[in-house]
């Protein structure tokens, strides 16, 4: 699912570059491990956004329950919406790494 969703979403590949991966799953009710989320969702960015899952040279993850993230201001529009839907969701943003910054 997460190879499909990055395909359909028309960005381009990074490649082989350094990439930072932020994951945010938004939940109500089924609160689980963020540490057993992360490995299938780095797998499914494999050859749909980058070539190998090494090339993540950052990662963020949390979670937040979706009444807390209602309350907060600034969300990007298609965070906001899937927010109101009231349905759980993850949101991952995949940027290209700084590997000169320190």
């Amino acid at each position: 699912m997460v190879a499909e969703a990055a395909l359909e979403s028309g960005e381009e590949s990074f490649e082989n570059l350094p990439v930072k991966v932020s994951v945010t799953y938004y939940f109500e009710q089924t609160d689980i491990d963020l540490d057993n989320l992360l490995k299938p969702i780095l797998d499914g960015l494999k050859r749909a956004v980058v070539d190998d899952d090494r090339q993540v040279v950052e990662l963020w993850a949390r979670k937040r329950t979706i009444a807390s993230a209602l309350l907060t201001t600034g969300q990007p529009p298609m965070v906001a919406a899937a927010l109101i839907s009231g349905e759980e969701f993850i949101h991952i943003l995949v940027e290209s790494a700084d590997e000169g910054a320190t």
